[in-house]
C-alpha cells in the first residue's frame, strides 16, 4: 500500500513539473532610435532577471538578440524604449535566377 502512494505522489509531481516547464524562444529586440543605453541596460537586465539570455548586441542598429521565456514576450513588448520584437530565425539568399524574372 505504501509503495503504491509513494508511486502515486512521484507520477503527481511529474505532471506538475512537466506543467511548469517553459519553452524558450529567440527574438531580436528592437529598440527606438531615441533611446539611450541606459534604457537598453534597463530591458536587458530584466530579460536576465526573467531566466533569459542576451545573445548578441548589435552595434549598427540599438538592438539585442535575446533568448527568452516564451511566456514572457508579452511583457517584453510593453518596454517603452522597444521599436518592435521579432522571433530570430535563419536568413539565406538563393544565387539561382529565374529566367522569367530577367
Amino acid at each position: 500500500m505504501q509503495l503504491k502512494t509513494l508511486f502515486i505522489a512521484a507520477a503527481a509531481a511529474l505532471v506538475v513539473s512537466a506543467e511548469t516547464v517553459t519553452s524558450f524562444q529567440k527574438y531580436i529586440v528592437v529598440f527606438k532610435d531615441v533611446s539611450i543605453q541606459t534604457q537598453i541596460t534597463q530591458v536587458t537586465d530584466q530579460i536576465k532577471e526573467w531566466g533569459g539570455k542576451v545573445l548578441h548586441e548589435y552595434t549598427l542598429i540599438k538592438a539585442v538578440a535575446v533568448e527568452i521565456p516564451d511566456n514572457l514576450l508579452e511583457k517584453l513588448e510593453d518596454f517603452s524604449q522597444i521599436d518592435y520584437v521579432e522571433e530570430d530565425g535563419d536568413v539565406s539568399i538563393s544565387t539561382d535566377q529565374d529566367e522569367e524574372a530577367l
